[in-house]
């Protein structure tokens, strides 16, 4: 009864890992991602370490080891062909529980994975059952396990060589089977790996491949192998020449083989490649003569002048493909124009602009569309307008030879109606009212403007401020577009009164000029005085000063021309002396001097003082007979006869 055993991947792992800076290996040959034939015996005769060691270090011989009993991984001697070095693990006893697997990480050009197709070859001799071989990308990608069967198994002899056959050992495990082997005998496994489809096929030395099988992962990259013995079957396995290398190319053609172009116009080439999982598809594009076109790394071909050249993609195997381009003579535009100069629209509407290129066999008719201001109108490149808000934008179209037309474009929103918070209003000279008009609607490019029928009556600014300038009527109007509203505006004359027209004062005297009323109210009322010499007044509070004898007149004056006056006469100074006009001889009588419009000490005296004396204002009769009595403050003085008796 045949026998088959498949190794577990869920398996207590020994890892053995390895991460480089540098290329794995040196190969001229840049297909080759890796290549490892064990001469160097960098694992030679070493048991397994103790311990899983820091993978951002490896040690020098680029194995990572973990502890396992029984198990060995080392370089030995090729059982078959001497001096040949070969990688051999060893499973001393047979024990129940999950296979042993070793894992080999690496680097190609400084990545820590391979994302292409490619080709995985691997010798393998077995001296037991039940071995394997992993190709590994975000776990077990590809692999291929060699079935096991007892000693006396006849079915062995239905196969003259070995068979491959896919089997599921479960919903995640897919492999290929070996069949039909024979222990202690090299064979050459060969995977082929699609990565982009995530299928496998696999082939034994020169037999037929396998069909293909769908990877176990769906990973798109390949990080690293896998190689082990199950722990039920002592015995060894030996591996060699394990090598990843790339499916080359063997031909590419071109969708397009014969082009013709205009100055400035473009084709794509592209390239298919046979195989079609050929691991690198990198095309080299290149022109016969960049005169006549040029291509770009991505295969975009542009004519350039007139002519023909040969575009050609070459892949990284050398082959060659080629495509003829012939680039027909330019013929550019003399004149460029527009079937509309200036057009005038609404907010949201839209016109169509048509360019006219001549000659009309112009080589390229390409016409560039822009607005000078894309916030009042926008233009797409079929020469569409729409109006987006009010304002004005100049379109242009310009040819790709640098010729341009335009169009001026209005965007308009006119007014329907107006009204004004007044229709009448009354103000004095100088003062001023504000009209307001609300215009509908409110987002009308119909500018507003004010008028007065009567400008010397009143004035009416571009913010509707009306201001009184003489009294009488004027006809304030404002305007938008065709739409008109009007207020009447009378203007009075201010005024003023004063408590009384005229005062009298004496020098030095202080009076106050006061308002009887003041139209409007808001007026204010300065005061003047015609004579300054006479009587000073201060100009806001309106107190007179007399300064001397005179009149003078007090004139109070609103802000806008109204005037009042009060007449102040000041009279002149004097002295007037009171008292008895008689006294006795020997007797006293006290005399009083009262001045007016004159200030400082009085100064008596008599014009007989043999008869009388005074000092003071007292007067002491001394003989009879009569005396004349002065009383003086500077020049202003004053007399009083008195008779002085027995």
């Amino acid at each position: 009864m045949k026998k088959r055993f498949l190794s577990s991947i869920m398996a207590i792992t020994l890892a053995i890992s390895t991460v480089l800076s540098t290329p794995i290996f040196a190969n001229a040959d840049a297909r080759v991602f890796y290549e490892d034939d064990f001469q160097e015996g960098y694992v030679d005769d070493r048991l397994l370490g103790n311990a899983v060691e820091d993978i951002e270090n490896p040690p020098s011989d680029g194995w990572y080891k973990k502890n396992e009993s029984n198990t060995q991984l080392f370089v030995t001697n090729d059982p078959e062909t001497a001096g040949n070095k070969v990688l051999k693990i060893e499973q001393n006893v047979s024990t129940n529980g999950s296979s042993q697997k070793f894992t080999r990480a690496f680097k190609y050009n400084g990545e820590e994975n391979i994302s292409q197709n490619l080709i995985v070859e691997v010798d393998i001799r077995c001296d037991t059952y039940g071995q394997y071989f992993y190709v590994l990308g975000g776990g077990n990608l590809a692999q291929v396990n060699f079935s096991n069967y007892s000693d006396t198994d006849d079915s062995l002899k239905e196969y003259d060589t070995p068979r491959i056959y896919a089997e599921y050992t479960s919903s995640s495990d897919r492999v290929m089977l070996l069949d039909g082997y024979e222990l202690g005998r090299w064979y050459h496994i060969t995977f082929t790996i699609n990565l982009e489809d995530h299928k496998y096929k696999v082939q034994i030395d020169e037999n037929e491949e396998s069909a293909w099988l769908n990877t176990s992962t769906d990973s798109s990259a390949i990080d690293g192998f896998a190689m082990g013995c199950p722990k039920a079957y002592p015995g060894a396995v030996y591996y060699d020449n394990i090598k990843m290398t790339a499916i080359p190319d063997e031909g590419i053609t071109l969708n397009k083989t014969d082009v013709t172009l205009a100055a400035k116009e473009t084709t794509v080439l592209n390239a298919t490649f046979t195989p079609s999982i050929a691991s690198d598809k990198t095309i080299t594009w290149t022109s016969g003569n960049t005169a006549v076109a040029t291509v770009n790394s991505a295969g975009l071909v542009t004519a350039v002048g007139a002519g023909t050249t040969k575009i050609t993609g070459t892949s990284v195997s050398g082959n060659t493909a080629e495509c003829t381009i012939t680039v027909t003579p330019e013929i550019m535009a003399s004149t460029i124009s527009l079937d509309i100069s200036s057009k005038t629209l609404q907010r949201n509407e839209t016109v169509r602009l048509n360019a006219t290129l001549s000659p009309n066999d112009v080589s390229d008719k390409t016409i560039t569309w822009t607005s000078d201001n894309t916030g009042v109108a926008t233009v797409n490149n079929t020469g569409t307008v729409r109006a987006v808000a009010y304002g004005n934008a100049t379109i242009t179209a310009t040819s790709s030879n640098g010729l341009t037309a335009t169009c001026a474009i209005s965007v308009v929103n006119p007014a329907t109606g107006i009204s004004l918070d007044k229709t009448t209003a009354a103000i004095y000279k100088g003062q001023t009212v504000s009209l307001n008009a609300e215009v509908v609607p409110d987002t009308t490019t119909d500018t507003v403007t004010w008028s007065s029928n009567n400008t010397n009556v009143a004035t009416v600014s571009a913010n509707g401020v009306v201001t009184g300038k003489s009294a009488g009527t004027a006809v304030i109007s404002v305007t938008a577009g065709e739409i008109k509203e009007t207020c009447t505006v009378t203007v009075k004359n201010p005024t003023v009164t004063l408590k009384a027209a005229s005062n009298k004062m004496e020098v030095g005297a202080a009076y106050k000029v006061e308002t009887k009323s003041v139209t409007p109210s808001t007026e204010k009322v300065i005061f003047t005085s015609s004579n300054t010499k006479v009587a000073t007044v201060n100009s806001t509070t309106g107190v007179v000063t007399a300064k001397a004898a005179g009149t003078a007149k007090i004139t109070a004056t609103t802000t806008n021309g109204a005037t009042a006056v009060c007449t102040i006469t000041v009279n002149k100074p004097s002295i007037k002396i009171t008292g008895k006009s008689s006294v006795k001889v020997g007797k006293k009588i006290t005399l009083i001097a009262t001045p007016k419009g004159v200030k400082g000490t009085v100064k008596w005296s008599v014009n007989k003082p043999k008869l009388a004396k005074i000092n003071k204002g007292k007067l002491t009769g001394k003989a009879k007979g009569t005396v004349t009595v002065t009383a003086k403050i500077g020049k202003v003085k004053a007399t009083k006869k008195i008779t002085i008796k027995k």
